[in-house]
This record gives structure tokens, C-alpha cells and sequence, in this order.
């Protein structure tokens, strides 16, 4: 029998013990959560006081880098230049995903692909299967189009990708490969290829120069990537805070869903909003500098005009946070206008501009007839963009008369962005449009990327008679006589042999509707259906020829120009701790190996920090012409 005293010890020590047990599991307890905190230590960035409780100062912004995709696709109308030996694990891929396409079954097909089944397509000797490779940017909303590269699969005896037309594929992250598990895909594209308009159909061996070519404006976007943002240090209140102040800066527009929606304490979605459908990489640049704390946006931007003039390094972060502060920064940004030196001048108007401000007009106008070079296109591009007034497009009108071919350039487009009447528009068959403005010096212009597009700049006058031109080993002759306003034009289809002979008016814009025109039943006017790229190919050998004396320049070389100029300009000496990041961009990386390109990057890797905007690439590198004439 046990006595009270024996039972009151016996709870006594078990109550100890179970103390004991509680105690050992707490500090174990309390160890793995010490331990855990050692394992994810505080994130503190190293950045000027200026630039702290940005969102960018406090995230990473997932999903920020170029997406690189790619796919097989089947080109047509080859006229017998394309092949059909095709490796049996892609024939076998292409086959699949053909038929997925509907290509081959019951349903109806239109054209050459009727009543013919995916092998027997592929099989044609007017079509060919190429490898197609495309860079989606970060943030593009579904429907976004983009260029497109395609090649001829090594190895085969595809002898030329003109004419050709890219029927409709799928596009898949990454570097596609036979057998690869299915993903949904990310793009689609198809189109007309543009090759090489400088190569000469006519020459011998020269059609292996065009094995290569792009689909200009052929992608699309179909499934939009994520973007998040990934909070440094975990923290529900401060997530919630970073939501707010998004929704803030960029309310939910009608039919969207908000901007940022938060999803955990580190994880913060983001969408694009539509009005930025365009011009996504300016939303991503607004995002990062966009203030956590919205309290007192007037004496931030006070604080941001301050550092623009004492910090010359972070001019290109303080525009960004100005902008990001919205209309309120107008009036603290107006004394830098004319600010003595270049870089926080120049990113006060870009700022300005970019909210619109009507009083940056002058000292723009200023920049282009008197800044240096290398900034005079940039600034006219900033006047392109202010709101609606007639002293701008006077200003712009002007420009088309200056003596930089990149000004007279810059100046039409930013009249063609403003729908000034001084431009006028035609469409060609569907194929390239052609835009006209005066001029007193005759230029033509020619788009490589995203649009296909003939610009002449005074240079829709007619040709000095008596003219005779003969190109392309006597294919294509243009005969006119002394006294006449018309010309004669020969030419011989090197594909098929046939020859005709047109006449049409004495200039530019009548001898680009012959030669690109098709005469049909609905449309009979006569034409030679030449596609863009020999229309290109053909105009750029008869200006040289002497045709007329308007300078042709293609888009490339006023690429290159803009760069020799950039390069040479130096307005600010970066820190080092504030350029981009040298980490391997694996997308760009493929994509500058694809172009044989060195990579940009070169320096080592920087702590973490708000970053520079990265400066746009060029991602389907524009075909260079010979040089223009002086």
C-alpha cells in the first residue's frame, strides 16, 4: 500500500521529469530555429540613402530576363528549292506536330497543304523544314509580336529560304530537341521570310547566302511568362506593403486584374497592366523604383532632384524614381532643363518628357540643334513622344531636313508616331509598306526589323532622263528616254524563265507597285511579284547604279551608326557597384553564340543592388547592305 507521502513524492518526481522533457524540447525547439536563422541570414543591400525602400532596393524581380525559344517549322512556296531530307528524329517531331495542327486530317486545308498528309508536305520539293530561334522580352503580354530567325537545317540540300512563306508553329522554351517531353508552348509564329535582299538571285552559288532569313513581326506571344517579385527577407506585413504600394502607383485598369497580388510573405505576383502592353520594359523600370512608403511624394522628389545634381552616377536610377513618382516630380525637375552639366540635365528631360511635361519642348529643341552627337536622335525621340502640339511637329517637320541622315530618320518617325499629315502611307499587296515625307536631301530608308517598310524622304521625284539601268546580269533593266515620263521595265524571272516587259511612271513609288505588285483578277494593274526582299535587293542596286540621287541607308547601318556615336559620348563615369550584372544570362548567352556575337557582359559580379536599365539588344541581327554611297 502506498502512503500519501510515497504518492506525493512519486507526482512530484514525475512532475520534475515532465518539466525537464518540455524544457529539453523548447531549447531543441529554440536551436532549430537559431539554426534555421543561421541558414537564411538578413539580406541588408549596399546602396546610397537615396535609393533605399524602392521596391527594387528590397526585391529580385523574377522572370526579368529574355526568354529564347525555338521550334521546327515547314516554309512553302520554295519554286524547288527546298528538300526533303530530313533527320528521322525531327521528320518524326515535325510529323507529330503537324498533325496536331491539323495538317493531314479531315478537317478542311487551304492551298498548297490540301489533301496532302504531313509526310507528303514534308517531302515536297518546295518546302523545307527549318530551325526557327526567337528572344520573347520579360513581361511581354499574350499577343506581343516579335521577329523570328529561321535557318536551314544543316546538312540538307535546301538551296534558298526566298520567297518562302513559314507556315504556322509552335514555339517552346529553350533549345528544342527530337524527343523532348511536351511543354506548353510559349509562341507561336509564322509569315513571310525576308532574306537577303543584298545577295543576287542570278549569280551562281549565290542562293546559299539566303539559306538563312527572318519573319519580321512573325511571333506571337501566346503564353505570357510569370513575373515576381521575391522579397529579400520574408515578412508578410512587408509584402503586403510592397502590394500596396504597386496597386498604388499602377491601379487595376477596367477588364485587368491588379497589377501585384501578394501570395506569401515572399512572393509577390505580378501582371503587366495593359496600357504598358507596348512597352514593357518601361513598366519594369517604374516597378523597381517605385517607393514602398507613398508618404510624402513631394519632398522625395525634392530629395531625387538634389542627388541628380550632386551624384552624377545615379542620374540614370533618380530619372527612374522620379518618373516612378508620377506628375508631382514636374515641378522639382523644371530647374534642371538647362542644367549646366550633360547627365543630370539629360536625364531631367528624359524624365520630364516621359510625364509629359510641355515645358522640356525647348530645351529639347535646344539639344537636338546644339547638344553634342551622340544624343541629338534620343532627344528628338523624347520630343516624338510629348503630348499633342503643333510647335513639336513644326520642330519635327524641320528635321527632315537636316544633314544626319539618323536625324532626318529619327525626325520621320517620330511624325509617323504623332500621325502627322507631312506622312503619307501605302500598303503594297500586303507584302511592305512604303512611307513617303519631303525632304531636301533624297533618302531611302529600309526597315529590317519588326515591319517591313520602304521610307523615301524626297525621294518620290522622278528620275533624270534619259535613264537606262540594267542589274542582276541584265534580269531587271529600267529604259527610259530623253522627254519621257514613263520607262519601260524588263525582267526575267530566274526561277521560272519568263520574261516581261511593263511600263510605269518615272519614279520611285510607281516602280515599287510594278515591281512588288501581283496581277490578279481582282487587281489586274500589271506587276512582276517580287517579294520585299528582292524589291529591297533590286532598289538598292539600281540607286547605286544611278537610277536617282537619293541616298539609300538600311536599318543596320543606322543601328551601327547610333552605336559609333554612343560609344563615343561620355557623360557619366558609372560606379562599380551600380553596373549591370555579369552573371550568365543563359538565353543571351545562346543567342549571342547563335550570332556569333561576344557576349556584353564582363565584369564581375556585383553586390546586390538596383541596377542600371540594361541597354536594348538587338536580338535577330539585322542583315548588313555594302557600304551606303557617301
Amino acid at each position: 500500500m502506498t502512503t500519501p507521502h510515497l504518492a506525493f513524492r512519486a507526482i512530484l518526481v514525475l512532475s520534475i521529469a515532465a518539466g525537464a522533457l518540455l524544457a529539453s524540447c523548447q531549447s531543441g525547439s529554440s536551436q532549430r530555429q537559431r539554426a534555421s536563422g543561421q541558414a537564411r541570414p538578413i539580406i541588408t543591400r549596399d546602396l546610397p540613402t537615396v535609393l533605399r525602400n524602392l521596391v527594387g532596393s528590397e526585391t529580385t524581380l523574377a522572370g526579368s530576363e529574355p526568354i529564347l525559344i525555338s521550334g521546327y517549322g515547314l516554309v512553302v512556296d520554295l519554286s524547288g528549292n527546298g528538300s526533303s531530307d530530313v533527320p528521322l528524329a525531327i521528320r518524326a517531331m515535325m510529323e507529330q506536330e503537324m498533325s496536331r495542327m491539323g495538317i493531314g486530317s479531315s478537317r478542311a486545308q487551304a492551298g498548297a497543304f490540301r489533301g496532302l498528309s504531313p509526310s507528303e508536305l514534308i517531302d515536297d520539293p518546295n518546302t523545307a523544314v527549318v530551325l526557327i530561334r526567337a528572344v520573347i522580352e520579360p513581361g511581354a503580354p499574350k499577343g506581343t509580336r516579335f521577329d523570328i530567325r529561321i535557318d536551314a537545317l544543316p546538312g540538307t540540300s535546301t538551296a534558298s529560304l526566298e520567297g518562302g512563306r513559314l507556315y504556322t508553329t509552335r514555339l517552346y522554351k529553350g533549345q528544342v530537341r527530337p524527343g523532348m517531353p511536351s511543354t506548353e508552348h510559349l509562341a507561336t509564329a509564322r509569315g513571310n521570310v525576308f532574306s537577303n535582299p543584298f545577295v543576287d538571285p542570278t549569280h551562281s552559288g549565290s542562293a546559299g547566302g539566303q539559306t538563312s532569313g527572318r519573319v519580321l513581326g512573325g511571333g506571337s506571344v501566346a503564353t505570357p511568362q510569370p513575373l515576381r517579385l521575391i522579397l529579400d527577407n520574408p515578412s508578410h506585413s512587408r509584402a503586403r506593403a510592397i502590394t500596396a504600394a504597386v496597386n498604388s502607383r499602377f491601379p487595376r485598369e477596367t477588364g485587368a486584374a491588379f497589377t501585384a497580388e501578394g501570395r506569401s510573405d515572399e512572393v509577390v505576383d505580378i501582371t503587366v497592366p495593359p496600357s504598358y502592353r507596348n512597352r514593357p520594359a518601361d513598366f519594369v523600370q517604374l516597378l523597381l523604383h517605385t517607393r514602398i512608403d507613398q508618404s510624402l511624394p513631394e519632398e522625395w522628389a525634392l530629395r531625387y532632384t538634389r542627388a541628380l545634381k550632386d551624384d552624377l552616377a545615379l542620374s540614370g536610377e533618380l530619372s527612374w524614381a522620379l518618373r516612378a513618382l508620377g506628375p508631382i516630380a514636374k515641378k522639382h525637375l523644371r530647374p534642371l532643363y538647362n542644367f549646366p552639366e550633360a547627365s543630370p540635365r539629360l536625364a531631367a528631360l528624359e524624365a520630364g518628357a516621359f510625364l509629359q511635361d510641355p515645358t522640356t519642348r525647348p530645351a529639347l529643341e535646344d539639344l537636338v540643334t546644339n547638344g553634342p552627337p551622340a544624343i541629338r536622335a534620343s532627344a528628338i525621340k523624347l520630343l516624338a513622344g510629348l503630348g499633342s502640339d503643333p510647335n513639336v511637329n513644326r520642330f519635327l517637320r524641320a528635321q527632315l531636313n537636316n544633314p544626319e541622315i539618323d536625324l532626318r530618320i529619327a525626325a520621320y518617325e517620330g511624325l509617323v508616331q504623332r500621325a502627322d499629315h507631312t506622312v503619307t502611307r501605302t500598303m503594297i499587296d500586303n507584302k511592305f509598306i512604303v512611307d513617303m515625307a519631303p525632304s531636301i536631301y533624297p533618302t531611302v530608308y529600309i526597315t529590317q526589323l519588326k515591319q517591313p517598310k520602304i521610307v523615301l524622304l524626297g525621294a518620290d521625284r522622278a528620275f533624270p532622263m534619259p535613264a537606262f539601268v540594267s542589274i542582276w546580269g541584265d534580269s531587271l533593266m529600267i529604259d527610259g528616254s530623253e522627254g519621257q515620263t514613263r520607262v519601260r521595265v524588263f525582267y526575267k524571272d530566274d526561277r521560272t524563265g519568263r520574261s516581261t516587259t511593263e511600263t510605269t511612271a518615272s519614279d520611285l513609288p510607281s516602280l515599287l507597285r510594278l515591281l512588288a505588285h501581283e496581277s490578279t483578277p481582282e487587281s489586274p494593274s500589271p506587276g512582276l511579284n517580287l517579294t520585299y526582299s528582292r524589291t529591297v535587293g533590286a532598289l538598292h542596286r539600281l540607286l547605286d547604279a544611278g537610277l536617282t540621287d537619293a541616298i539609300f541607308i538600311a536599318e543596320a547601318d543606322r543601328l551601327a551608326l547610333e552605336l559609333a556615336r554612343s560609344v563615343q559620348a561620355e557623360f557619366t563615369n558609372e560606379r562599380p557597384e551600380l553596373t549591370a550584372s555579369a552573371e550568365p544570362d543563359p538565353a543571351q548567352a545562346l543567342w549571342d553564340d547563335l550570332e556569333n556575337a561576344p557576349a556584353a557582359d564582363g565584369q564581375a559580379q556585383a553586390p546586390p543592388s538596383l541596377l542600371e536599365p540594361r541597354p536594348k539588344r538587338q536580338f535577330v541581327v539585322p542583315l548588313a547592305p555594302p557600304p551606303a554611297k557617301k
